[in-house]
């Protein structure tokens, strides 16, 4: 580290990591104090940025708007590594059990969560959890009192189709606010790589229940199409090899994303961030349809972060090593034909998750000269059997 990021290392962070070796969190009033002081620290995110270059040049590539959300996203996820272990410690040195839960109650006004056991407080991983939850609501409700709602949500687009190329988490909820909000989704696809994807996501009733048809598709997205890939009891792959004791109609196809979104005639298109995905997105092919269709790209950037590093440990750079895909991903929309407007969505339901939503942006001249939607194109047989809400 240079002298000069020494220094702004000890102007900035080393006074909140003093503070943490005193008994000076020792009430609600205290960590209260000390975690509203953390979520307005503007020196904290002119510190990462000059601690790291993704982050640099991720902010960079912003409006005002979205690099306040994703100022937030960035410290909660900071706070998380660096600072919520040693809180939480704090909070177990100092505060009596009344206190805690007392403390606890009071995040869940802002956070929903449940505990199967009152006295799982007392266990530092889950405490440690409440205590990020805490921190993050403060950022999420800063950002609401600017105006800014970062939320989860789907394109306002009435009896539309989805395809969630990569099943996530949030989307049952989107979809259970779109029709909260009157927007109706018409067709949701959902793509499973994998016997365990297609098991876990056929039992889930959230989805079909706020749509009116619900497909699963056995695929997975490549390179290359129409590859068939077998999976035998262990859950081993075999790619256009049938593997003893299987059946031979028992496969899942390949799809580039461009045949995904273009069998589909998706309007919303989903999928989960890393170098892979990235990857097979940012294609010739993929760009044209995403012109031609008009459509309007989703985005998850999820990180796992266990929270319980010390500070001889921490790494910035291996800790936002994903800023970089992020900035890749804005790059490649940016190349595409069809003009589309980024918002960046944080919510402290799911602060591991950063969704980016690319809406298509359709001229006046556009919308009068667009012809009806068309239906659905059927996707490959054996891959998307049935009707409503049946398995493939």
């Amino acid at each position: 580290m240079s002298k000069e990021l020494l220094n702004k290392f000890n102007q900035v962070l080393r006074p909140y990591y003093a503070e943490l070796t005193r008994p000076s969190i020792c009430d609600n009033a205290a960590l209260q104090q000390y975690l509203d002081r953390l979520c307005a620290d503007q020196e904290i995110t002119s510190f990462l940025r000059t601690m790291n270059s993704d982050i640099e040049a991720l902010f960079s590539n912003l409006d005002e708007t979205n690099q306040k959300v994703l100022a937030k996203y960035l410290k909660v996820r900071f706070f998380k590594e660096a600072l919520a272990a040693s809180v939480t410690q704090s909070v177990l040195s100092h505060f009596d059990s009344d206190a805690i839960m007392a403390f606890a109650r009071e995040v869940q006004q802002s956070v929903p969560f449940t505990l199967a056991n009152e006295r799982d407080l007392f266990n530092i991983v889950n405490l440690l959890q409440v205590v990020t939850l805490a921190f993050a609501a403060k950022c999420e409700k800063a950002l609401q009192d600017q105006g800014i709602d970062c939320s989860y949500r789907l394109p306002e687009i009435n009896n539309a189709s989805l395809a969630e190329i990569m099943p996530e988490a949030n989307t049952a909820a989107m979809l259970a606010r779109a029709s909260r909000d009157g927007y109706k989704y018409h067709n949701l696809y959902r793509f499973c790589a994998k016997p365990q994807i297609l098991q876990a996501i056929s039992r889930d009733r959230a989805c079909r229940e706020t749509v009116d048809n619900c497909r699963l598709i056995r695929s997975i997205i490549s390179q290359a199409d129409n590859a068939k890939v077998y999976y035998d009891a262990r859950g081993t792959a075999y790619i256009n090899r049938v593997p003893a004791g299987s059946d031979k109609s028992d496969f899942y196809l390949t799809r580039t994303f461009a045949t995904a979104i273009h069998e589909t005639r998706a309007n919303v298109a989903m999928f989960t961030l890393g170098a892979d995905s990235l990857k097979a997105f940012s294609t010739n092919d993929c760009a044209k349809v995403l012109s031609k269709q008009q459509v309007n790209v989703l985005v998850s950037n999820i990180v796992n972060t266990m929270g319980l590093h010390s500070t001889s440990s921490f790494n910035l750079e291996q800790t936002f090593a994903d800023c970089a895909n992020i900035s890749g991903l804005i790059k490649f929309m940016e190349q595409v034909k069809q003009p589309y407007k980024l918002s960046l969505q944080f919510s402290s339901l799911n602060t591991a998750c950063l969704q980016l939503l690319f809406t298509a942006q359709v001229s006046e001249q556009q919308q009068e000269l667009a012809p009806e939607a068309p239906a659905p194109a059927k996707p490959a047989k054996s891959n998307a059997k049935g009707k409503k809400t049946k398995k493939a």
